[in-house]
């Protein structure tokens, strides 16, 4: 055994040695078998380095291999084990089959295998367990030593599970792992390794069954040598550690076999490194570091204001070194420690600036339009047709229905709720396209009909998977997706071709394992879309480079020992480099150290991690020769604010002539940087343009780059037309007032709705009752249906008790019910009947109107029931129509008269003496809270308006005098309340509270005992917002006003209502939403494609409206019109 270990830093010369010992073994061509093992992830390029780097013509004698290929070639040799190979997604299927089976036998994980991911967790498990050379019997004897507890738990469900899945897969399969121990157990079998120099490179550490394969090379080989990075005497040799602990266990395995071992050291100068950087490598983690005092030439620290910028000042320096330095974009390598953050960006920016790269990341298989074309067929036939599985399935692009005929059908199919059997026989609702649709429609089911029936009931997974191979060969499947893989080629996006050809493969190879493993079970359409859906869900596919001169584009563990000249390292913020995420699986991290501590290795825990990524990172910084950039972005993706990386602030220490870079510099180097490519440089004139007319001050060279396009054949129109958008300032003029009563008709009455709708947005108000536009016609029941309904059961309940002379206090919780029933049912009829009865979902919620119905009636009866205000009057209209019971608010304004109209839901009385009070109630099934400032501001003022039109209209309402009691809103909701079983009127209380009245009291105590005689004193009442003390005065916190201030309200309410309809009747459309309590008025509005508010545009901006607290509003009232001699409110 003999064993040699190259040892030296990153970038010291480890794998040239290599190189260069193969090459002369190649030149003394003396028969001898020649193998470098790498990772999986870096054969295919330590191929092309060899060849590059050696001026061979191919490795015709020489193989380079990881473990799992080398494993293939000592199979294919000798014929390999009888067993069929299983995937990841093999073991994952065999492992949802055995939690099914053994649920019962399981005291932790009975039920976790419905939990997402946890199949694929533990299927992970096990191959660490595998990959450490832990069996299940080893887990059994650590058990009974163990005190009862969570991992206790965990490891006796782990350990029977694993039994159950060896002894399932011992004589019939092998996964990945067996497959390693097989290899280790055939090479005494075999001549292969005979006569053979082997080299491993690029390893950090091996597993336990990795340092049993390694032995057997050693023993089998003529000479072993392994390159480790590490340093056993730098200031930084802690940095190595892991890399320490993996010599000594090398060693001991040539102690343990009586082999002779040698340490060669590389010594780590290495000539073509620029000074700056070769100094980074040996001073990053060292302690204490030695400062960097020449000037940085060859390392760039860029800080970006967004990861867009960040990749846009990325792309204009690739393009530089390539134009003016004469880089090859092979020579160029990007690297982030979060490729899920930058992966659609790098994409956008570097086809936009027409970089060619390849990008080295696994690819999640659920994205791609075939296996959504699998998926969304399955859910067609599970779900019964509904909408949206109809069209995902025929927007996949493979049903031979186009564009425009799928929107002509979704359109119908919206109108009409076409879903189920209506599918299975010609449309018959009218319209002028019916023949067409039907030919649409026929061309979509055709291929249904069959596979409908053949997969009704419980069949087969063998007969199911045949079923859907039958449907997808009946729409001609394989070839259009061939078809369509040939375009991708014609257009140039091979990479995307070479994708979908591996996905359809992994797809047909998949599904032959389904059939293996589980084909004999029998299942419904929906279990067998689940557990295909499973099966899928994380799959990934990698890529190999379609042409060789293109940037790497991938994550610092895909890097390797790439030859990078330039190296972009993106992503340098706090909590990506290093990253703060750590996946723990299915143990905690305490339990990783526990059980390590026990002699069982179960995967790495978090400071392991945390070493092993400070490795990763500081090989990283090593690899290029000639040029290193470190970016970070100030802001994500959603504007929240990024630190830089610890990494950052170390180079800085480091290098203390090294500036950092911004992109929000206007410094004349740095707009140079932005003019490369025609396309993006066109986008960042338009950006100069624009600051030039809104401050005026640009570099001049963006006028010479605007004369660049202005002369050019193919750019001058674009440019002339776009620049003459800059004038437009998206500001809606005012209407003719002439026009405005023709366009409002009439725009002499108006509701407080409209009114509230203005203050939200003029121009809003302006599309909704002006423009009118229709909705897209739907037979759905949508949010604001389910409110109506609700909002008139409570109606009509109420007037039932009134017309029909109930006495409030006859009424218990389940005649509520009965009633709140009975007037549900009368009114259903009228709201999409068809649709509440057609599906289970609707059917539910049909169900849960009820709840909510009979509930809301209840608790109206013991807000009413708890005092002495009694309803007086329902939907009570203020309108000039005979029919209305009171007459409108009229507004006198220099434009004309304008009368207010309103319907008030409820209206209750109270008579004391020669006094009456009224209290104003308006149901609410969305928000409900009373807020002062949201009535100032004009957001809410419904309630103070019904109150103005009641006191205005007082000799219709009571003989007596009448004075305000109070204005709430009645909340119809479905709060989620905690169960407590052992005390149901604790949980009737919870309700009644969380459901109590919600506005405003006149601060008066007898009116509050009117409406709330039940509740003790000190208590909060259950039914109105107020608290009572034991002393008699209203507890901080109650929602009570005292008239005077009521008074004023109404008064500031009125004179926002004069300013708002003369807005509207002067034709006032301003584009002006509103910014509020962190809200904004565009948030919930639909018609942003008609208003195109952008804050691009001068003039676009919110109005930014500052919420008050209660006593800010109530001094601006007093202040507005304490002073002033009013009437009472009476």
């Amino acid at each position: 055994m003999q064993v040699r270990y190259l040892l030296g830093r990153a970038g010291s010369g480890k794998t040239t040695r290599i190189f260069n010992e193969i090459k002369e073994k190649l030149e003394r061509d003396e028969g001898d078998k020649l193998i470098l093992i790498v990772p999986d992830q870096f054969t295919y390029q330590a191929e092309i380095d060899f060849i590059t780097s050696m001026d061979l013509e191919g490795l015709m004698k020489v193989e380079v291999l990881s473990f799992s290929r080398l494993a293939y070639r000592v199979f294919s040799q000798l014929g390999g084990p009888n067993k069929n190979f299983i995937s990841n997604t093999g073991k994952t299927m065999i492992l949802m089959k055995l939690f099914n089976k053994y649920s019962k036998d399981l005291s932790l994980y009975h039920k976790s295998s419905d939990y997402k991911g946890f199949i694929s967790n533990f299927s992970y498990l096990i191959s660490e367990l595998k990959r450490n050379d832990i069996t299940y019997k080893m887990l059994e004897e650590k058990l009974s030593s163990m005190e009862e507890g969570l991992l206790k738990s965990k490891l006796k469900d782990i350990a029977f599970i694993y039994q159950k899945y060896q002894e399932y897969i011992r004589d019939k399969y092998m996964d990945e792992e067996d497959r390693i121990n097989q290899l280790i157990d055939m090479l005494d079998e075999t001549d292969y390794l005979q006569n053979s120099y082997i080299w491993i490179d690029n390893f950090f550490q091996f597993s336990a069954q990795e340092f049993r394969l390694i032995e057997k090379l050693m023993e089998k080989s003529l000479a072993t040598t392994i390159a480790l990075t590490m340093d056993k005497d730098g200031r930084d040799k802690e940095l190595f550690q892991p890399v320490e602990n993996t010599l000594k266990a090398l060693k001991e395995i040539v102690r343990k076999n009586k082999g002779q071992d040698e340490e060669i050291i590389i010594d780590g100068e290495i000539g073509y490194k620029t000074s700056d950087i070769s100094n980074l490598e040996r001073q990053i983690f060292s302690y204490p570091h030695k400062a960097y005092e020449d000037e940085v030439h060859n390392i760039d620290i860029f800080a970006a204001s967004n990861r867009y910028s960040e990749l846009e000042n990325v792309a204009c320096k690739i393009i530089s070194l390539v134009r003016d330095k004469g880089y090859r974009w092979k020579d160029i390598a990007l690297v982030t420690n979060s490729m899920s953050s930058y992966n659609f960006t790098i994409k956008r920016v570097f086809e936009e600036y027409n970089i060619p790269y390849f990008m080295d990341d696994k690819r999640n298989i659920m994205t791609s339009p075939i296996i959504k074309l699998v998926l969304s067929a399955l859910s067609i036939l599970s779900n019964n047709f509904k909408y949206e599985d109809v069209f995902k399935f025929i927007k996949t692009g493979f049903t031979g229905i186009n564009e425009d005929q799928y929107e002509i059908l979704e359109n119908y199919v919206l109108r009409y709720g076409i879903q189920g059997d209506l599918w299975f026989k010609d449309f018959e609702y009218e319209d002028e396209k019916l023949d067409y649709i039907n030919k649409i429609r026929q061309k979509f089911i055709k291929p249904f009909i069959n596979f409908k029936e053949k997969v009704k009931g419980q069949n087969t997974i063998l007969d199911l998977t045949a079923s859907l191979f039958e449907f997808l060969e009946e729409m001609e499947t394989e070839d259009r997706i061939n078809r369509w893989i040939q375009d991708l080629k014609d257009r140039g996006h091979f990479d995307y071709a070479s994708e979908n050809i591996q996905v359809w493969n992994i797809f047909i190879e998949t599904m032959e394992q389904i059939v293996e493993i589980l084909g004999d079970e029998r299942v419904t359409i929906s279990s067998y879309l689940r557990l295909i859906e499973n099966t899928f869900m994380d799959q990934q596919i990698s890529i190999i480079p379609p042409v060789v001169d293109q940037v790497f584009v991938g994550g610092l563990d895909r890097l390797g020992n790439y030859n990078v000249k330039a190296l972009f390292l993106i992503g340098a913020n706090d909590g990506i480099l290093p990253s703060s995420q750590k996946n723990e699986g299915i143990f905690l991290d305490a339990e990783k150290i526990t059980m390590k501590n026990m002699g069982l290795t179960v995967g790495p825990d978090n400071h392991t991690i945390f070493l092993n990524e400070r490795l990763l990172i500081y090989s990283t910084l090593s690899k290029p020769n000639d040029y290193l950039w470190i970016s970070y972005a100030l802001t994500d993706d959603e504007g929240d604010a990024l630190n830089p990386s610890i990494i950052i602030h170390r180079i800085k220490r480091l290098y203390s002539k090294l500036e950092i870079k911004e992109d929000y510099s206007d410094s004349i180097e740095n707009e140079i940087r932005y003019i490369q490519r025609p396309l993006p440089t066109f986008k960042h004139l338009l950006k100069n343009i624009r600051k030039d007319l809104d401050i005026g001050s640009i570099q001049d060279i963006w006028w010479d780059v605007y004369d660049w396009y202005y002369n050019s054949h193919k750019w001058k129109e674009n440019l002339i037309a776009i620049a003459d958008s800059f004038f437009y300032n998206n500001k809606p003029e005012n209407i003719a007032r002439e026009y405005v009563k023709e366009l409002y008709n009439p725009a002499d009455k108006i509701s407080i709705s409209r009114i509230q709708q203005y203050v939200r947005c003029p121009f809003g108000y302006f599309i909704e009752y002006g423009l009118r536009p229709e909705d897209r016609l739907t037979n759905r029941l949508e949010r604001y249906d389910v409110g109506t309904i609700l909002h008139k059961v409570i109606e009509e309940f109420g007037k039932k008790i009134h017309n029909e002379g109930i006495k409030w206090e006859d009424l218990d919780k389940d005649k509520c019910g009965d009633l709140a029933d009975e007037i549900l049912d009368q009114i259903l009829p009228a709201f999409k009947p068809e649709v509440l009865s057609s599906t289970h979902r609707y059917k539910y919620m049909t169900n849960k109107l009820r709840r909510i119905g009979k509930r809301a009636a209840w608790i109206m009866v013991e807000q009413i029931k708890a005092g002495k205000f009694r309803p007086d009057r329902f939907e009570v209209e203020f309108d000039d129509n005979p029919d209305s019971g009171l007459s409108p608010i009229s507004i006198d304004l220099p434009e004309g008269q304008v009368k207010i109209r309103g319907k008030i839901d409820r209206v209750d009385l109270y008579e004391d003496g020669d006094k009456a009070y009224v209290r104003v109630i308006d149901y609410k099934t969305g928000n409900a809270d009373f807020k002062l400032s949201d009535v100032y501001h004009g957001f809410e003022i419904q309630l103070i308006v019904y109150l103005d039109a009641l006191l205005a209209n007082k000799e219709i309402l009571a003989k007596k005098d009448l004075y305000p009691a109070g204005i709430f809103y009645f909340k119809i909701d479905d709060p989620k309340i905690p169960i407590n079983k052992n005390n149901a009127g604790d949980m009737e209380r919870t309700l009644m509270s969380t459901l109590k009245l919600k506005g405003r009291l006149v601060k008066d105590i007898d009116i509050a005992k009117a409406m709330d005689m039940i509740t003790e004193k000190g208590k909060w009442s259950p039914f109105i917002p107020v608290n009572i003390t034991k002393a008699g005065s209203f507890r901080d916190g109650s929602s009570v006003i005292e008239e005077e201030d009521l008074k004023y309200l109404i008064r500031h309410v009125k004179e926002l209502i004069k300013e708002k309809v003369s807005d509207i009747l002067n034709g006032n459309i301003s584009l002006e939403p509103y910014k509020y309590d962190g809200s904004v008025s565009c948030r919930y509005c639909d018609n942003h494609a008609i208003c195109q508010f952008d804050m691009w545009f001068e003039g676009n901006t919110f109005k930014n409206i500052r919420k008050l607290k209660d006593e800010e509003v109530l001094k601006k009232l007093k202040e507005s019109y304490g002073g002033e001699q009013s009437d009472k409110v009476d």
